[in-house]
């Protein structure tokens, strides 16, 4: 079974082509089963510069959403990050950050707010990352060199040593 065929007689329908052309397309998608397009042009000389050769292309994203959607199905993606870390105060950002770095450096996939959320767009957000962990980093906790560690899954919420942190998400992982 081939996943392609090659057509030397495409055309593109843009003038400015000079060489080789070609497209792409998703079968079974009738009139928008063009995906993808491009070749080699030269519109540096078409705009009075000088002879430079190029190839480029473009992709249709909704056209390649259309695509999925139609003939694949959405499949979810597993989350980028399992952890977000949120500063609840600014007096507590750089050590948010610090902490983060420090979960990065564990090989713990995380997260930091950098915009500033209040509490409950903070946990909202979290729930739209599909996080596993959200870091809480307030102030009474830090005092006693704590951070309060909530799994987004049962809700439950803990107190961890600020040292403690990464090992403590790589066992819930």
């Amino acid at each position: 079974m081939t996943n392609y065929k090659l057509n030397l007689g495409v055309a593109r329908g843009l003038d400015y082509y000079t060489g080789i052309v070609f497209e792409v397309y998703v079968q079974g998608l009738g009139a928008q089963k063009q995906v993808c397009g491009g070749g080699t042009y030269n519109l540096v000389k078409l705009f009075g510069g000088e002879d430079v050769a190029s190839t480029g292309f473009a992709l249709g994203f909704d056209r390649l959403m259309n695509a999925i959607e139609e003939l694949g199905g959405k499949k979810e993606l597993p989350p980028m990050v399992n952890t977000y870390v949120a500063a609840i105060s600014d007096s507590t950002r750089q050590k948010a950050f610090e902490i983060t770095q420090n979960l990065r450096n564990a090989d713990i996939p995380t997260e930091v707010d950098l915009s500033r959320k209040k509490f409950k767009k903070i946990l909202s957000y979290a729930n739209k990352l599909n996080v596993k962990n959200v870091v809480l980093v307030g102030e009474r906790d830090l005092e006693e060199g704590n951070v309060t560690v909530k799994d987004m899954e049962s809700g439950e919420q803990e107190i961890v040593p600020v040292g403690d942190v990464a090992e403590y998400i790589k066992s819930k992982l």
